[in-house]
């Protein structure tokens, strides 16, 4: 055989072993919930780690830096929580960073923050990628909380909810018979 066809082979066997061996890399996808909020009303931004491989992903690393305007709602520290193993959580004003965390196999975990913000505005919110010993995600989660002045949120008085609990009871009344 060639040596240079040879050289070539071997290349291609040793790069198939270690795409093999490093498996997929980890999905970072992030939301707020509600996505919209009156001004100073809290929502919770939940960033989901999922591991599409058969063996836990460990050392896990994420940052989080929030846009102007955009701050942590709680007291520190515990403003922020983790569903991820050995996860070590470094909430700031208006930034969230993880490590040490433990991502499972074929599955996820999450981090939670409660945020809210003093200004009506619409807040897009990136993610930087996950870090961990086995690979980086090829991205981060990206997610957009819209604040609105509190009086454009729309509201029931107390007669429309007596109303609308009426109108609710008469169709479970009327599904029962």
């Amino acid at each position: 055989m060639n040596r240079k066809i040879g050289s070539l082979a071997f290349f291609a066997v040793l790069s198939v072993r270690v795409l093999t061996a490093q498996g997929f890399p980890p999905v970072v996808t992030k939301s707020f919930t509600p996505s919209l909020v009156g001004v100073n009303q809290v929502s919770t931004l939940t960033i989901t780690l999922t591991n599409p491989n058969s063996f836990a992903l460990s050392g896990g690393s994420i940052s989080d830096t929030f846009p102007a305007g955009l701050v942590n709602a709680g007291p520190f520290p515990g403003t922020a929580s983790s569903t991820c193993a050995g996860a070590i959580l470094s909430p700031g004003p208006s930034s969230l960073f993880m490590s040490n965390a433990t991502i499972p196999a074929n599955g996820s975990c999450t981090i939670t923050a409660p945020v809210l913000s003093g200004s009506a505005g619409s807040y897009q919110n990136s993610t930087g990628s996950l870090f961990t010993g086995s690979g980086t995600s090829l991205g981060g989660g990206t997610a957009t909380l819209t604040v609105v002045a509190s009086d454009q949120i729309p509201t029931l008085s107390s007669t429309m909810l007596l109303l609308l609990a009426m109108v609710i009871s008469a169709a479970a009344l009327g599904r029962m018979r």
